[in-house]
């Protein structure tokens, strides 16, 4: 019954299509962005990637991720980037709570992904440690404290620019 309330809701036009839609989409796309970055950064079989492999894994997987959702959901993948929005007045704050939802359950599966799939492969082939597991977190933690000083710092300056300040 669930099921049928939820198609019937889903192929009607309207609001709460639009959003379960785009917020499926940041979702996948948060997760796709996580699994393939943080992938880039696994080092396997005794080779352990350099630092222009893993910023171009990152980049590509941006550009991947943008790619494919971009259209539905402006492709945010990064809450710095869904507070700026709401900042600027481009998003609600109803809709940027969909979108920090949706990061952040595509952020913890997109990391599961890239554990369940590592694992395998490190229990039975190499029996090493993960390597990546801190770097990732580094990675991500700076990515993160400097997008979201820079959006906010951006913001600051746009929205002077608006009011003529």
């Amino acid at each position: 019954m669930v099921l049928i309330e939820f198609r019937k809701m889903v192929h009607e036009e309207g609001a709460i299509k639009k959003t379960i839609i785009t917020g499926l989409a940041e979702m996948m796309g948060t997760s796709l962005l996580v699994f393939l970055g943080c992938m880039g950064c696994v080092s396997g079989l005794g080779v352990v990637p350099s630092h222009l492999q893993i910023t171009l894994n990152f980049g590509l997987s941006v550009m991947i991720v943008i790619q494919c959702f971009g259209h539905i959901s402006d492709a945010h993948v990064n809450p710095a980037i869904t507070v700026g929005s709401v900042v600027l007045g481009k998003k609600s704050i109803p809709e940027a709570l969909v979108y920090l939802l949706a990061q952040t359950l595509g952020a913890i599966s997109g990391y599961g992904m890239l554990r369940v799939s590592i694992e395998n492969v490190t229990k039975i082939k190499m029996k090493i440690k993960y390597k990546a597991d801190n770097f990732c977190k580094i990675v991500d933690i700076t990515h993160w404290v400097n997008s979201s000083k820079l959006t906010v710092k951006e913001n600051l300056k746009m929205s002077s620019n608006c009011t003529g300040q």
